[in-house]
C-alpha cells in the first residue's frame, strides 16, 4: 500500500473514531459533523460541530448542537473540548438554552462534563442570564451544577414584555447570587444556595436558599425563597423591613391586568416601614406585598399605624412580637 493510500484511510479511521466518540457521548440517535478541516495526525479535530436529532415524528428537527474550536480525545475515554458552545432547541426550532464555556473534559463513560472556568447560559430570547465559576453537567439528568459565584440577571418587567435586551444596562435587571446553583433543565428551575442575595430597582432580599422557575421565554413568574428571608422594600414614599421564614414572589396576567406579589409566611412574619409619613410596625400570619401599588395586605395582624415625625422607622417603638 502506498505512503499516500496510507495515510489517507489512516485519516479516515481517526474522523470515524471522533465521530463516533461524540455520538456516545451524547446518545445522538442521528448526528453529523461539518466543517472538518484538519490535516493533523495527532488525533485532532480542529474545528467540529456534532448534530443530533429529535426522534419520530421529529427526525428532521435538531435538538441539541455542540460545537468547539478543538477536540481533543485523552486518556479514559475523555474528550477535551476548547471553546464549548452547546445549543438546546425546541421542536419548533426556537432557542432554549444556549451555554458557552472556554473549556471543559467530557467524561464519555459517565456522561459528564466538568470545568473549573467560567460558565455563560441564557434562555431563548436572553432575558435569563446565568453565569459562575465550575460546574458540572449530567447528561444523563439534564442537570447542571454550577459551583461558586453564581449570578443570574432576569429581565425587568418592561424588558421581559419586549423590549430588546440592549435597550437596558445589567444594572436595571434583577440580580440573584449565591455560593453555588443547581439548574434543573427538564423542569427549567434553578435552585440557589449558599449567602442568597436578590436585588432590583424595588427590593432587596436574602436567605438561606431559594428557588426560581426559568421559562424559555417572557418574565419569570414564580420564584420561592426559604429560610432567614429579609426582604428590603424601596419606592417613593414607600419604605419597608420584612422577614419571615418563606417569601413567594408571583407574576400573572389575568384578563389584562398585571398581578405581581411578594407573600411572607411562616413564624410571625414581621414588618416595619413608613408610607406617605405614616409609621406601621405588624406581625402577621401573612404578608402580602402588592408590587403594582405598593398595597400590604395582612392576615391576622398585630401592630400599629401612626404619623412619622421622621418618616423613618427606627424612631418609633414597636409592641413585642405575639407569642
Amino acid at each position: 500500500m502506498s505512503n499516500r493510500r496510507y495515510n489517507r484511510l489512516r485519516r479516515t479511521i481517526l474522523v470515524t473514531c471522533h465521530l463516533s466518540l461524540v455520538a456516545i457521548l451524547f446518545g445522538c440517535k442521528k448526528s453529523e459533523t461539518i466543517d472538518f478541516d484538519s490535516q493533523s495526525t495527532t488525533n485532532r479535530a480542529n474545528p467540529f460541530k456534532s448534530v443530533e436529532y429529535y426522534p419520530s415524528p421529529n427526525q428532521t428537527r435538531m435538538k441539541t448542537q455542540l460545537s468547539g474550536a478543538d477536540a481533543q480525545p485523552l486518556e479514559g475515554g475523555l474528550l477535551a473540548i476548547k471553546q464549548l458552545k452547546i445549543e438546546i432547541f425546541s421542536t419548533n426550532g426556537q432557542s432554549q438554552v444556549l451555554a458557552s464555556a472556554p473549556d471543559c473534559i467530557y467524561d464519555s463513560a459517565n456522561r459528564t462534563a466538568n470545568s473549573s472556568g467560567r460558565l455563560l447560559l441564557q434562555n431563548g430570547d436572553g432575558k435569563i442570564r446565568v453565569e459562575g465559576e465550575g460546574f458540572l453537567w449530567r447528561q444523563n439528568e439534564s442537570w447542571l451544577t454550577i459551583s461558586n459565584n453564581v449570578k443570574t440577571f432576569i429581565a425587568s418587567m418592561a424588558l421581559a414584555a419586549g423590549l430588546s435586551a440592549s435597550a437596558q444596562n445589567l444594572a436595571n435587571w434583577t440580580e440573584i447570587s449565591s455560593h453555588m446553583a443547581d439548574v434543573d433543565m427538564n423542569a427549567r428551575r434553578a435552585t440557589y444556595s449558599g449567602d442568597v442575595h436578590v436585588a432590583d430597582p424595588q427590593m432587596k432580599l436574602t436567605c438561606e436558599w431559594l428557588v426560581a422557575d426559568l421559562p424559555q421565554s417572557g418574565p419569570v413568574n414564580h420564584i420561592v425563597a426559604k429560610t432567614n428571608v429579609v426582604i428590603d422594600m424601596m419606592q417613593t414614599n414607600f419604605t419597608a423591613h420584612a422577614t419571615g421564614d418563606m417569601a413567594v414572589y408571583s407574576y400573572a396576567v389575568e384578563n389584562g391586568v398585571t398581578n405581581e406579589t411578594v407573600t411572607l409566611t411562616g413564624q410571625n412574619p414581621h414588618v416595619t416601614g413608613v408610607r406617605d409619613g405614616l409609621a406601621f410596625d405588624n406581625w402577621a400570619d401573612e404578608i402580602t406585598w402588592n408590587r403594582g401599588n405598593n398595597g400590604l395586605h395582612m392576615k391576622n395582624q398585630h401592630g400599629y399605624f401612626q404619623k412619622s415625625e421622621t418618616n423613618s422607622p427606627t424612631n418609633t417603638n414597636p409592641p413585642s412580637a405575639p407569642k
